[in-house]
């Protein structure tokens, strides 16, 4: 087997569908199989993809693992030489599939991880890459963006797809989206897929600085055209998705750093990040809520 995809899907039963049906649309002239994971939907989704899709392996979690774990659970099913991990609310617009399997083929064995400069419904490049979490980028992210947007009208947060990465038909990047992020099937044997500690956001960062540890890299090629319906699969409220995310930011450093590295970097981001949450248009109960989940988020 050339390829195994793995889907992961929690409720977003049209969403898969609509992936699913452009998978086998656009994929041709190389061996692959579907892999979904599902996480406990109730929306019909098993259903549908047992009625519309049998030759599909379905996994069928009780409960919503998270985005990582099941992954993981897919990746115990894949046969393939490479595996290619793609949200479910993605679309492929041309034979991706084939194109990050022929860039791997050629490529230099130290890249580990691909992906593609992912496009919204407009056609524009969104969010496909980007640099690993520091103190600096961090703050800028959540504390300094939103002054600059006011003062700088061009201004753009460079932690993520920095064109300074950009040329010719592919480049190396920190790490990849794990919207669409296809790798080396003997490298997640060498050093393993995703670290289960996280639920959703970060983790695929962290796989990257790790596999990065053991000398490998990630790169980003621009043959391969997918979709990203950003945020489609996840219906969190916004304040309930921001905790999410810093907690698997914090997780992540808390792996990275030494134990008196860590509390300085939580410890600095946390004053300065939370009196801006008092100039946020929320509620008062939202906000004193959302203040006392972020001082006392501590993985």
């Amino acid at each position: 087997m050339d390829v195994s995809i793995i889907i992961v899907n929690y409720n977003t039963c049209t969403l898969t569908r609509n992936c699913l049906k452009s998978i086998f649309k656009q994929t041709k002239d190389i061996n692959f199989e579907v892999i979904v994971s599902d996480n406990g939907s109730n929306d019909g989704s098993i259903k549908m993809i047992k009625t519309e899709f049998p030759h599909v392996i379905l996994i069928e979690n009780n409960t919503n693992l998270g985005f990582g774990t099941a992954n993981n659970k897919g990746l115990l099913r894949a046969t393939g030489k490479y595996i290619f991990l793609l949200n479910s609310d993605t679309i492929l617009l041309n034979n991706a599939v084939k194109e990050f399997f022929e860039y791997m083929e050629s490529a230099p064995k130290t890249v580990a991880c691909c992906g593609c400069l992912l496009q919204n419904q407009e056609g524009e490049n969104i969010h496909s890459y980007g640099d690993f979490h520091t103190l600096s980028n961090c703050l800028e992210e959540w504390v300094w963006r939103g002054i600059k947007h006011k003062l700088f009208r061009n201004y753009k947060l460079l932690k993520y797809d920095n064109p300074k990465y950009m040329h010719g038909n592919s480049f190396l990047v920190q790490y990849v989206t794990g919207a669409d992020l296809f790798i080396r099937t003997n490298v997640i044997k060498k050093c393993g897929l995703f670290d289960t500690v996280f639920f959703m956001y970060s983790e695929d960062m962290e796989l990257q600085r790790r596999y990065q540890s053991y000398g490998y890299n990630s790169s980003i090629i621009v043959t391969a055209k997918i979709a990203h319906l950003v945020g489609g699969s996840n219906k969190k409220k916004p304040l309930a998705k921001n905790i999410t995310i810093l907690k698997s930011m914090f997780l992540y450093k808390k792996k990275e750093l030494s134990s008196f590295k860590y509390f300085i970097f939580r410890f600095v981001f946390k004053l300065f990040y939370c009196p801006t949450i008092i100039l946020k248009k929320y509620t008062f109960a939202d906000k004193f809520k959302y203040l006392s989940d972020v001082i006392s988020l501590k993985p």
